[in-house]
C-alpha cells in the first residue's frame, strides 16, 4: 500500500503503522479497562502523593497518532486479533508514519508503568510548555505518557505519547518515585489488589498518612490487613 493514501476525511495509515499498532495494543491491553491508585514520593522526607489513573480502550489510538473512522465496529478487538484495520484508521492532525513510529518507540518503553514502576517517575507539567496539553508526565529517559483529567473527575487518563525524557519535566526537582500501585477493574468500587510495591508491606505505612478521600476507595480487607 502507498504510504499516506488520501481518503475523504483524512490520510489513511500505512501497513507499517498497522503492524506497530498490532504490537502496541498487546502492551496497552494488559492495563486496559482498569483503574490504578498510584502512590508517589519525591523522597522519604516528603509526603506521599496519590494519583488515580483510568485506562480505557478508546484512549489507545490517539497515543499512537491515529484516529478511527466513524462507525467502525469492534476496531479494538480486530486490532488485538491482528485483523486488517489499515482502512479503518487515519493519522491524527499533524501526524504521519514517521511520527507514529516515534510515538511507538516511546510507548513500548514507558506506557506500562506497572511493569516498569522502578524506573518510572511522575512529574507535574505546570512549569513546562506542555502544561496546556496535559497535567502529568509519567515516564523515564526514553519518553513519557502525558496524562490529563476532566473536572470534576479526579481520574487521570492517558492523552499523549512524547519521546522527550522525563527530566525535561522535572524543572524543580519534584519528580516522584512510584512506591506502590493498587488496582481494580473500572466497574469495581474499591481498589482490591496490590500491583506493585517498592518494598513488602509498605502500603501499611502509606495508609496511615493518606487522606480520608483515598482511604474510602480502598477495600476494607486491605485497610484492616
Amino acid at each position: 500500500m502507498v504510504q499516506g493514501t488520501l481518503f475523504v476525511g483524512g490520510i489513511m495509515i500505512s501497513d507499517e503503522v498497522q503492524e506497530l499498532l498490532y504490537k502496541a495494543i498487546q502492551i496497552f491491553d494488559a492495563l486496559a479497562e482498569k483503574d490504578y491508585l498510584v502512590f508517589g514520593q519525591i523522597s522519604l522526607r516528603h509526603s506521599t502523593d496519590v494519583f488515580q489513573i483510568r485506562i480505557k480502550k478508546e484512549y489507545f489510538w490517539h497515543l499512537l497518532g491515529c484516529k478511527a473512522r466513524k462507525n467502525v465496529d469492534n476496531l479494538y478487538s480486530r486490532c488485538l486479533n491482528k485483523e486488517k484495520i489499515v482502512d479503518c484508521l487515519d493519522y491524527t492532525k499533524g501526524s504521519s508514519e514517521s511520527m507514529c513510529r516515534e510515538k511507538y518507540n516511546a510507548f513500548i518503553k514507558v506506557f506500562d508503568f506497572v511493569s516498569y514502576a522502578k524506573e518510572i517517575r511522575i512529574c507535574d507539567t505546570k512549569d513546562t510548555p506542555d502544561k496546556f496539553n496535559f497535567v502529568l508526565a509519567i515516564g523515564h529517559f526514553s519518553g513519557i505518557i502525558g496524562y490529563d483529567s476532566r473536572q470534576p473527575s479526579k481520574l487521570y487518563f492517558p492523552k499523549s505519547t512524547q519521546s522527550k525524557p522525563i527530566k525535561e519535566y522535572n524543572t524543580k526537582s519534584t519528580a516522584r518515585k512510584i512506591i506502590d500501585i493498587m488496582g481494580k477493574y473500572c466497574s469495581e468500587s474499591y481498589y482490591n489488589c496490590i500491583r506493585y510495591e517498592i518494598k513488602k508491606n509498605i502500603l501499611k505505612d502509606i495508609i496511615k498518612n493518606i487522606d480520608l478521600e483515598h482511604k474510602k476507595i480502598i477495600d476494607k480487607a486491605i485497610l484492616d490487613g
